[in-house]
């Protein structure tokens, strides 16, 4: 037993700067405080001891890595050979949280060793220099997000208005860079929309509205130079679309009395019983009337003709087909 414990414990050994490598002799000087990285693993009554048995069990005593001095922010005993080193960590398993991966030249626990490590929508990308996520700069920074494969100013995002290709048919709305069940295309003049490629007419975009001074959504309206026709007589302030098309005017209606709800309700020949029948839900934009020869009716207020459907006049009663 002593000469397996003498061949164990003539090993070199030197403790500085958590790195272990032995030259003293610890058969011979047991009680050297360099000898103390041993721990009596016999199950008898020793304590902390040298490498010689000094429990006198049969066993040479286990050997501590690093002398058990690692702590702090280097907590791990690193082994490479004959050289034991005290480190942030040796493996992912010695991460956790936010900086779930260890690097494995510095051995110390970072966010990400590659942008597949960064999970979020606004820092998809992996910096792999400073091994931190940051925001994407182009679609690849996205590629391993499901559902938000487009970057966009920094952020992974479902689509955008220039690439509403992950949409299939459908539009994409620029304000939530989400898509829509409305397929491009599809609304026609006057209709609710939430982009400008929902937009039927290539001279439409998707503008904001009001009614009576409050904002009131936001609809396919003809642009002004494309011309305009009845009953879009009157014209808009200078606006960008909601999908950001250049500030331009467009053919509206009189947005102070009525609302392109009421005018729809005029063109397809509503019936009603009550003026709340017509137009906006809420909105004193209709009313119920007699219209040409025709009694319950929805239409709306007018000043002029113009400003009612080719065909239907603004009659004394102040409403399109008034008597």
């Amino acid at each position: 037993m002593l000469a397996r414990a003498l061949i164990a414990c003539s090993v070199l050994l030197l403790v500085a700067s958590g790195c272990v490598t032995r030259t003293t002799n610890c058969a011979e000087t047991p009680t050297d405080p360099n000898c103390r990285d041993f721990l009596d693993a016999g199950g008898d009554t020793g304590a902390v001891d040298s490498a010689v048995d000094v429990g006198n069990d049969g066993g040479i005593d286990a050997h501590v890595p690093c002398n058990g001095a690692c702590t702090g922010a280097a907590p791990h005993c690193l082994v490479a050979g004959a050289t034991e080193t005290c480190v942030g960590c040796t493996g992912d398993g010695d991460c956790s949280g936010t900086m779930s991966r260890c690097e494995p030249t510095s051995h110390v626990c970072v966010a990400c060793l590659a942008s597949a490590d960064c999970t979020s929508p606004t820092a998809a990308a992996c910096n792999t220099t400073a091994h931190t996520c940051g925001g994407c700069t182009g679609n690849a920074d996205c590629a391993h997000l499901t559902g938000t494969g487009v970057c966009d100013a920094g952020t992974c995002v479902a689509c955008t208005v220039g690439d509403e290709s992950a949409c299939g048919a459908n539009s994409c709305n620029p304000a939530t860079h989400a898509c829509t069940t409305t397929p491009r295309t599809s609304v026609a003049t006057c209709h609710a929309c939430a982009a400008d490629s929902e937009c039927m007419s290539t001279n439409d975009r998707c503008v904001p509205m009001q009614f009576m001074g409050a904002p009131h959504g936001s609809y396919c309206l003809r642009q002004l130079s494309a011309g305009c026709a009845r009953p879009f007589s009157l014209l808009t302030a200078s606006v960008v679309s909601v999908s950001g098309a250049p500030a331009a005017m467009y053919c509206d209606l009189d947005e102070s009395v009525t609302t392109c709800e009421a005018y729809v309700a005029l063109a397809t020949d509503q019936t009603c019983t009550a003026p709340a029948d017509c137009g906006a839900t809420g909105l004193a934009d209709g009313r119920c009337e007699m219209v040409g020869a025709f009694a319950n009716r929805c239409t709306y207020s007018c000043g002029v003709s113009a400003q009612c459907p080719s065909g239907v006049n603004c009659g004394a009663a102040g409403y399109c087909g008034s008597p």
